[in-house]
Order: C-alpha cells, then structure tokens, then sequence
C-alpha cells in the first residue's frame, strides 16, 4: 500500500490490479520474496542478552515495537491480526513473526490466484534467486516491466545483489519447527519447500 499522513494506507487488490495494470493495461509490477527463515532472522529484535529471553519458538524483548504496531493499523485481517500480536505481546517473537509472514505472503498468493489482472501484472521473484542468478533476473525483470536499460547499468546493477551478511541464521532445531509449522503451506506456493530446516 502507500502511506499517507505518515501511515500505510490498505487497497483492494482491485484497486492494486487497477493501478498496477494502469489505464492504457501497460503497466507491469515486480514481486519480491524473501524466505520466511531469513526473514525471522532480520526482523526479530536483537536487545541486550540481559533482556532478553530465549528458549524454544520464545523471545521476549520486553515491548512491541513499532513496526508491529503499525501492521497491526495497516492489516485489517481480524482474529488473524488479533493473534499475531497476540502473540508478540506475550513474548513468543518467532512464532508472532513465523505467523506474521504467513499472513502476509498468504493474502499476496490469494490475491494473485484471484485476480487474472493482477497475476498478470505481477512477476514474483525470489530475493534468493535474484541473489544467485542476479543478471538473468534483473533481465527478467526489465522485461516483464517493460523498461529499458544499458547492459553497463545491468551489470553493474547484477554485482551489487548478494545475501545478506549482516545477520545469520542460527535457529535451533526446536525454532526451525516452529517457523515450518507456521509457514509450510505459504511457503509451498512460492517455491520455498523445506526451506525452515
């Protein structure tokens, strides 16, 4: 969605389709992708081992950041959302983010399944593979967009994509169940099978 006011604002997935195919039906959209692993990695909070517990699927960093709280403005989903932060209040991080992607990467594939307009629209792209074939995706991408660009630009483009380095996964067995009951099944329908391990 956009923001407004300082807030993200929801649309319709009609109303996406209808921005995204444009009124000429020419304009194209880009979907990216993040393993639901990584993504726990890179948005649990990392306090201070003083504060912060941790045991299996649990993690307590003594408050709901703000983040969370503007999801919860921007995601009108009910007992959904309702749980989720549910959740995160009561200190079990991993499975409230675990759940947290589900949702959200859920509704993405519900919409796509849908709206023809929009499946049509949208090129979804795994960040992972964009990282490990970055100059055919981009190209990919490019097309699908239809934009144009200098094969200096693509390739200077293609080098700068990598995995991050600045967090690492180190889940125990116990988590990693945690995140693979929680997203399995979203997960499936990007391509993501038996990634949570």
């Amino acid at each position: 969605g956009s923001r407004t006011g300082g807030r993200p604002e929801v649309r319709s997935s009609e109303a996406i389709a209808q921005r995204a195919q444009g009124s000429s039906g020419s304009s194209r959209v880009a979907l990216i992708t993040v393993d639901e692993r990584d993504a726990a990695t890179s948005t649990l909070p990392k306090p201070p081992r003083s504060r912060c517990r941790r045991s299996a699927g649990r993690m307590s960093s003594g408050s709901v950041p703000t983040t969370k709280r503007n999801w919860q403005k921007a995601i009108a989903d009910g007992a959904r959302t309702a749980e989720v932060v549910r959740l995160w209040r009561d200190g079990d991080e991993l499975r409230g983010w675990a759940r947290y992607w589900s949702q959200v990467y859920g509704y993405v594939a519900e919409r796509l399944q849908a709206n023809e307009r929009l499946s049509e629209a949208a090129l979804v792209v795994r960040y992972e593979d964009l990282c490990g074939s970055s100059e055919t995706l981009v190209r990919k991408v490019l097309t699908h967009c239809r934009l144009a660009a200098s094969e200096s630009v693509i390739e200077a483009f293609s080098r700068r994509l990598s995995p991050p380095d600045y967090y690492k996964s180190e889940f125990s067995d116990a988590e990693l169940a945690v995140i693979r009951q929680e997203t399995e099944a979203t997960a499936a329908r990007f391509g993501y099978v038996g990634s949570a391990r």
